[in-house]
């Protein structure tokens, strides 16, 4: 008798490309019902959702929740964070008008794309593993990678990423590759987080 794991391998591998555009049609319903007073320009929605850190914001205040709790949920969210970084950086992704999707090129203000932030950092380590304390407010470690603590760059250059991805995805640019595969299986697993408030 034959052995038919390989395709039923195959087919048990869950598609991300859908249900990650229809996560994106929630998190867009949401801002547009949310921030009625935007307009109906997705770009002035999404420069909203990326500058409000009022407690009106609830994409961001789960945000701020996720990436600071020592919770179980908070572990998933920041490994998962990490993936979508390696992710970008095999994928090698890029958009027409900001260019290289990445943390280390992050498009923060969209109005002003041509400066890019780089949300990856770097600290000083000791011999001991530990991070030097001047360099410790900093950073957030999440398992090998560690971002800005600035919140307030990383929130805005993540919502960017995962805007970008969806951009994409939907007009057609993205290969449906295996690195493509794994960075809109990250962006989904984050939105999905982001938007349970």
């Amino acid at each position: 008798m034959p052995e038919y794991r390989k395709e039923w391998m195959a087919k048990a591998r869950i598609d991300y490309f859908a249900p990650f555009v229809n996560l994106w049609l929630s998190c867009n319903a949401w801002y547009m019902d949310h921030y009625p007073e935007v307009g109906r320009n997705d770009r002035d929605h999404i420069n909203t959702v990326k500058t409000d850190f009022t407690a009106r914001n609830h994409l961001y205040r789960r945000f701020q929740s996720l990436i600071t709790t020592t919770a179980k949920e908070g572990e998933i969210f920041r490994s998962n964070l990490e993936q979508l970084h390696f992710a970008l950086v095999q994928a090698e992704l890029s958009s027409e008008r900001i260019g290289a999707i990445s943390f280390e090129k992050a498009v923060c203000d969209y109005s002003h794309i041509e400066n890019k932030d780089n949300l990856i950092c770097r600290p000083r380590i000791k011999m001991t593993g530990e991070v030097f304390e001047k360099d410790k407010d900093s950073v957030i470690k999440l398992d090998t990678v560690f971002f800005t603590s600035d919140l307030g760059k990383l929130f805005p250059g993540l919502f960017e990423i995962i805007y970008q991805i969806r951009n994409c995805l939907i007009h057609g640019k993205m290969n449906p590759g295996d690195n493509e595969y794994q960075v809109v299986k990250y962006c989904y697993l984050i939105l999905y987080d982001l938007m349970c408030f």
